[in-house]
């Protein structure tokens, strides 16, 4: 699983990616499959094209035209921060829980039960 570091890092990286680079495309969705953790059926479906066009898209051998591209990095962004915030809190929640205590012994027992 990704740390919420990792996975604002990928956010920053889809932020501040450069549309008209044909060659960082490819190199940023494989990143960001692996790090959200996403198969290409799943990309295919977020962004209503075929699993083989996202296979070429991952493999460099097509890319979207620029605009598209914008809103795939746009996408794939506020997924990686939108995880990274659950990540975030599920990270803060496990290390809020309290420490498994000793059960209690049979001579703790007796005396906290008043003598009759």
């Amino acid at each position: 699983m990704a740390t919420s570091n990792s996975l604002r890092d990928l956010a920053t990286k889809l932020e501040k990616a450069d549309t008209r680079d044909d060659a960082a495309f490819a190199s940023l969705l494989n990143e960001s499959a692996g790090t959200l953790q996403l198969s290409d059926i799943d990309i295919s479906k977020m962004f209503d094209v075929s699993r083989p066009t996202v296979n070429r898209w991952k493999n460099g051998r097509a890319t979207p035209y620029p605009p598209i591209r914008r809103l795939i990095y746009r996408d794939l962004g506020k997924l990686a921060k939108d995880r990274a915030r659950a990540v975030h809190a599920s990270e803060r929640r496990a290390a809020a829980k309290p420490t498994t205590s000793k059960p209690i012994s049979k001579k703790t027992t007796k005396n906290l039960v008043p003598a009759v």
